[in-house]
């Protein structure tokens, strides 16, 4: 899904507008509507593993957000593990 998303915003498609762009596009007919943004998605990831793995294994933001819970805590211990060797 979010493929098919980063697509969409690479090719500009129309299909990605925020609704209170297209709301206001649609001019006065649809004036007096009021739309508030979209907020975003809570994380999966408990906020010390989402800095974890961006600190540590110097992950990014998208990356990270791909991750299960699961896989997020394997890949940090697997670091931390290692560190002791």
């Amino acid at each position: 899904m979010k493929g098919r998303i980063a697509k969409l915003r690479s090719n500009g498609g129309p299909e990605i507008k925020p609704l209170a762009d297209v709301i206001s596009g649609m001019g006065r007919l649809f004036q007096d509507i009021s739309v508030n943004e979209e907020p975003p998605p809570p994380s999966s990831l408990p906020e010390w593993l989402r800095r974890a793995l961006s600190e540590e294994l110097n992950l990014s933001a998208e990356e990270i957000e791909e991750l299960s819970e699961s896989e997020a805590k394997q890949l940090i211990m697997a670091k931390w593990s290692d560190q002791g060797s």
